[in-house]
């Protein structure tokens, strides 16, 4: 992490979700994960945990 600028790793927010597999691969092609919102509607996610 010494190379990587302080502009890149110092207060930044990371969205991450997990999509259990049994969704399938015909469930993932029509998704486009790099949209937090789009995967969020498209699998009905509600409860949204903000960690410290």
């Amino acid at each position: 992490m010494a190379g990587v600028s302080p502009n890149f790793r110092v207060n930044q927010v990371l969205r991450i979700v997990i999509v259990p597999g049994f969704f399938g691969k015909q469930a993932a092609t029509s998704t486009s994960f790099n949209d937090y919102h789009e995967v969020v509607r498209r699998y009905g996610i509600q409860n949204v945990t903000k960690l410290p």
